[in-house]
């Protein structure tokens, strides 16, 4: 969900642990990602929201992840770690009070990103606690450097003391820099050479483009296979 502010400024809302009509305790209950994805991601804002953060049960390491969001044509996700620092076993769990809460924003997984990459620089704060840090610029790769973020961002005690309000904890999340990283494409490699040659001599073509009009209409002749391993959104 999208809200415009007066500023230009435009808030997306992504919810954790949201309580919905089913009453389910999962991660992800209440996805309110759309399809803005085009957005100019400099004027806008997101908030992620942790519904009932103190009654989060802690294990020796628990993570929680938002539904995925879009912003600068890419899919995300942010995800809040808690991790033990010296904290005692009370119970059927470890008492959450020293625990230390970290936050990294993930790149999704999808198969259309294999590959790609992109160069990101964002701030995350929680404007109770009045917590602001940004990152250095980092590359983002699916299948190498999915993530960036805090292992120590603040403490559990901090948060439950006065980070929360109505019970949320809320986290804002500004994009500094995102930009696709293009790469070069070169003939001088050999698998691209055997590329060009099969779109000059036509061989094992089984698909005809017909580009422009009229009388200056071409027909190109071209290999499904080797369109989807340049291409494999298309």
């Amino acid at each position: 969900m999208s809200q415009p502010l007066n500023n230009n400024e435009t808030v997306k809302v992504v919810h954790i642990n949201k309580r919905g009509k089913n009453e389910n305790d999962g991660n992800n209950d209440d996805d309110d990602d759309d399809d803005d994805d085009d957005y100019d991601y400099e004027k806008h804002l997101i908030v992620v929201k942790f519904h009932q953060f103190s009654k989060v049960k802690c294990q020796r390491l628990t993570e929680k992840y938002s539904p995925v969001f879009g912003c600068g044509g890419v899919r995300w996700k942010f995800m809040l770690k808690f991790s033990k620092n010296d904290a005692q076993w009370v119970g059927c769990c470890y008492s959450p009070q020293r625990y230390l809460v970290g936050m990294y924003l993930y790149l999704d997984e999808a198969s259309w990103l294999l590959d790609e990459e992109y160069s990101v620089k964002y701030t995350a704060s929680i404007p109770k606690l009045g917590i602001t840090n940004t990152t250095r610029e980092h590359t983002f790769c699916l299948g190498k450097n999915t993530n960036r973020g805090w292992n120590e961002y603040t403490t559990m005690k901090q948060v439950l003391d006065r980070g929360l309000d109505d019970d949320i904890l809320s986290i804002h999340i500004k994009f500094d820099q995102l930009e696709h990283i293009c790469k070069r494409w070169t003939s001088s490699l050999s698998f691209n050479k055997e590329r060009l040659k099969m779109l000059r001599t036509e061989a094992h073509t089984d698909i005809t483009f017909v580009v422009g009009s009229s009388d200056q209409q071409q027909r190109i002749k071209a290999n499904t296979r080797q369109l989807l391993l340049g291409a494999p959104a298309m």
